[in-house]
């Protein structure tokens, strides 16, 4: 289990920035009973992994920063990572569609969104989300006081934003 955890770290700072999900908080969701997850090996190697996690209303309301009203806990695609070598070659939509399979309630995602392009979006139409709103600069906080390095903006801050989806 160490050696998928590590690998899983390894896509995900290679994927969505350094220090996006920090190893011990890593460790910890790969672990929880309210985290589902699927993973695609190539190789003995993990080349895509997504997550769905429960999180309860006072998570999401913080996660949302209070900007999407919630009424109760719901279960959220946290993380799609794929290796940017398998990357445009179908294996999002396919870890994606295989872990929504298992899925009986109402699921949201948080798309990072940069200046150009709605990370994810092909892979979630595919899967019938809508849209529902943009959360502009929505990790610019989180990402200085986190630390955490944006594959696309760089170093702290961020200036992405985040475009919610629900299905």
């Amino acid at each position: 289990m160490m050696n998928s955890i590590n690998q899983v770290g390894k896509l995900i700072n290679n994927t969505l920035g350094n220090n996006y999900i920090p190893f011990n908080k890593l460790t910890f969701l790969l672990n929880n009973k309210k985290v589902s997850y699927k993973v695609i090996y190539h190789n003995h190697q993990i080349i895509a992994i997504a997550w769905v996690q429960l999180l309860s209303k006072e998570k999401l309301r913080l996660k949302t920063k209070n900007k999407v009203h919630i009424t109760k806990a719901i279960k959220v695609l946290e993380v799609v990572a794929v290796h940017p070598k398998f990357q445009k070659l179908g294996f999002g939509s396919m870890v994606v569609k295989d872990l929504l399979t298992e899925m009986n309630s109402p699921v949201v995602c948080f798309a990072w969104t940069s200046f150009s392009e709605v990370f994810l979006k092909s892979v979630l139409i595919k899967q019938n989300f809508k849209t529902i709103k943009t959360s502009y600069l929505h990790y610019y906080k989180d990402s200085l006081s986190k630390n955490f390095g944006c594959k696309i903006c760089g170093n702290p801050p961020c200036k992405c934003a985040v475009t919610v989806f629900k299905k």
